[in-house]
This record gives structure tokens, sequence and C-alpha cells, in this order.
């Protein structure tokens, strides 16, 4: 029985594309699902709803997905473009995926193409799926391609490309069979075992840590990756997990990176991407994503993600904290500068004072910003998280300045907090500061000395 391939692409720029590749898959023998079939999608008073509802269906009886991606985008009415939605309700059914990115830049604006760049970052992330796109330079390229990859199909059997199989996922699986449990705890479910991973990590981080090892090697020994109730559950505990990873200094596949990807599959599985609430779930995760690898020192990689979640919503912390990492104290300072207008808690506007006061020593004005560092260490009811940063910020502040005696007693103050806290991340990162600040002690002795 001849196979039916749905076809998906932006219409405007790709009519004479679009026709091309309908006519070889034809020729190879095979059904094709595409729009220009469909009447009740030429009609003028078609609603995007509606539209995005038959295309959805389509792929659903469909036997494979084949997607051709130029520059441009698409109209996005639902906030992802047809194509983008299509392209994640295939993920979710675990149709064989055929992806070809063309050097097409017909009718394209800046707007077009960011969000565009977006998307194919996603598609392109190894760690989010095993599919490859190809690159193809033209349509006559495309057209050969497809026809290679097409005709190899009549003699190898389909291989789904189910969604669980993402290396995200899986790096989780293979991680945890090696966690060796310490203790029972309770037979909770994801959302119940979220909300006590929570309220631990109120009180010790290293507890929480432990707690949720325990939690992801019990949830991912045997998932059922078909229960959707299950995954809704699943993420509302990675989530959880997420913050208590951040601070407890968690890396690898379990680590805040890997575990934020892993979350943007299961918003696929679960059709995040489609309910109106949170349509753009997967770029909210991106600023997750982001989060992470600045965390582990990855700030090329950092700034990729964080463009993606500017797809969503604005994180002025986190960009204010790239910029300041990549040298552009200015940009930095306005974001920071941003925060503190109406800050939602204690914690934010120490914070963000004291980062505030990071940029204003970069451009060596020594007395602002020591004021609004000491400003930020006084303020009361702060979380231990928020107190070692500042104090992180006040000896980096003195090291600026040159003042290494005080700039290690600082250090050594965030030092014995994290390490008291369970800290791992924001100790290992005091500890690379220590050894710079002595490392800077050293060598000026040793020109004292020369002297």
């Amino acid at each position: 029985m001849s196979k039916t391939v749905f076809l998906s692409s932006v219409f405007r720029s790709l009519t004479h594309v679009r026709q091309a590749v309908h006519d070889r898959l034809i020729e190879l023998g095979y059904k094709v699902w595409w729009a220009e079939n469909r009447p009740e999608l030429a009609t003028p008073e078609a609603k995007d709803d509606v539209i995005a509802a038959v295309c959805l269906q389509g792929i659903e009886t469909s036997d494979i997905y084949l997607g051709v991606f130029p520059a441009r985008y698409g109209s996005d009415p639902l906030d992802l473009a047809f194509t983008e939605l299509e392209y994640h309700h295939a993920v979710s059914r675990g149709l064989p995926r055929f992806l070809y990115i063309v050097d097409d830049r017909r009718f394209v604006t800046i707007d077009q193409e960011m969000k565009q760049t977006a998307f194919l970052h996603l598609i392109r992330d190894r760690e989010l799926s095993t599919v490859r796109p190809k690159r193809v330079g033209s349509a006559s390229e495309l057209i050969s391609q497809i026809s290679t990859d097409f005709s190899e199909l009549h003699s190898h059997p389909l291989i789904t490309s189910e969604p669980w199989q993402a290396p995200s996922l899986k790096r989780i699986g293979f991680s945890i069979a090696d966690i060796i449990v310490p203790r029972e705890l309770p037979d909770l479910s994801p959302l119940s075992a979220a909300a006590l991973l929570q309220v631990t990590a109120d009180d010790s981080f290293p507890e929480a840590t432990v707690s949720g090892l325990v939690f992801l090697r019990r949830f991912f020994s045997n998932p059922d990756w078909g229960d959707r109730s299950f995954l809704k559950d699943l993420d509302e505990f990675l989530a959880a997990w997420t913050y208590v990873s951040a601070w407890a200094g968690v890396r690898g596949p379990l680590g805040q990176t890997s575990i934020s990807k892993s979350r943007i599959v299961l918003s696929q599985m679960i059709g995040d991407y489609w309910s109106s609430a949170s349509s753009l779930k997967v770029y909210d995760l991106a600023g997750a994503v982001a989060s992470g690898l600045y965390s582990e020192g990855r700030l090329p990689a950092a700034r990729k993600w964080y463009e993606l979640s500017r797809r969503s919503k604005p994180l002025p912390w986190l960009a204010g904290a790239i910029e300041l990492a990549e040298g552009d104290v200015a940009k930095a300072k306005d974001h920071f500068k941003d925060m503190l207008i109406n800050p939602v808690s204690a914690d934010v506007s120490a914070l963000y004072l004291s980062q505030y006061g990071r940029c204003l020593v970069r451009e060596g004005l020594r007395r602002e910003g020591m004021a609004h560092l000491d400003e930020s260490a006084k303020i009361e009811n702060i979380q231990t998280t928020t107190s070692v940063r500042i104090y992180r910020s006040i000896s980096e502040a003195y090291l600026h300045f040159r003042e290494l005696d005080t700039a290690l007693v600082f250090i050594e103050r965030a030092i014995s907090i994290a390490r008291a806290s369970g800290l791992r991340d924001q100790w290992r990162k005091a500890v690379a500061q220590r050894r710079l600040i002595m490392s800077n002690d050293k060598m000026q002795r040793t020109r004292y000395r020369g002297r």
C-alpha cells in the first residue's frame, strides 16, 4: 500500500517548489497530503484555528512528514506558524521525518528571519531529536535529494522517530541506572514528588538533591510515555528538579541545561505547543536552557538559546548576566536598572542591586558601585543563594580595585555559606574566584619583592 507523505512548508514563497515536490513524490509512488488539495482551506473565510486543526489532522492520517524550510518563517496568527505547529505535531506522533533547509530568502523581513532562525535552531539541536535536517542550495537540489531519500524507502522499512527516543530523555534513563538509592521515599506521583521537592529545597538543598535523584530513578525506570497525564506530572517534577539541580550544582544529563531540553521534548509529546495558553512553551523553556548554559560558562551557546527565548518573552535578568559576562557593561547595566524599578521580592531587589553595582564598578565608578553592593548586602530576609552571590560580587569588586585581602574576606564568606547550604555550583564558582584572588596576590607579592 502506498505511504502518505505530509508536505509541510510556507506557501507564498514556495508555490512552485511545493508543486515540484508533490509531483516527484507521486512519481515515486507515494500519496501526498498537502493543503492545496483541501477545499476547506482554500476559502478566504477559513479561520486560523480551523486551518491548524485540519493540518494537524492531516499529520495524524499520514505516514511520513516532509518539511521544507526556507529563511521565511511564514504567517503565525496563532503565535506559532502553521509550519512549526505541523512539525511539533509530527514529533509528538512519532512520524518518520525528512527535513530540508532551503537557501531561499524571498519575502524575508527581519522579524521573519528571527523567528525562523529560532525554529531552525530547535530542529537542529542534537539533544532534542535524532533526525538531522539537510541543507540544500536550490529547488533542483531539493528535488534531487528528495528523490534519493524517498527512493531508498522502497527497499528499507520505515523507522519511527518516537519523541521519547530524544537523546536528552534517553541520557536521563542511562544516568539514573547507576544511582544508588540511599533510602526509601514515599510512593508518590510525579506531581506530589514535585511539591515535596520544593518544600525540601526550602530547608536543605543537599536533602532535596538526594530526594530528587531517588524520584528520578523511580520515574524513569519504567515510564509510561503514552500516558499524557503522567507526562504532564513528570514535567512538573522536572521543573522542580531544575531549580534544585541548578543551585546544587548538578550538571550533565541531570543538570539544568539537559533537563530543560527534556522538558521541550515533553511539551511536544503533551501537545503544549498547540494550547492557546502555552503555545510558546518551547520558547519559554529556551530561557531555562540559556540559564543553564550561562551557569556552565558556555556563553556563545547561552546567547543563542537566549535569542530563542525572546520569541516568548523578554528575560532582562538573563540578558544582563550574559552581556556582563561578554563585557558589554552598558547594556547589562540598563537591564539591571530596569529590574530594580519594580522588584517583586527582597531577593530580587538585593540580587539586581548587587549586579547593578558590579556594572558601576566595571565602569570605574568605585564610590557609586560599592554603595550599591554594600546596600544589597544589608537587605534582610533573603535566601542563602542570594547572599552567596552578593558576597561573590563584593569580592569581585575588591579584586577589581586590587584590594586582595578584603576580596579574600568576602569570598571566604561566600564559600562558607555555600558549603554549609549545599550550594555546590556557587561553592565551585566561589572556590575558583578564591583561586584567582590568591593567584593575583602571589603575583603582587612577587612584583613587590622584585623592587
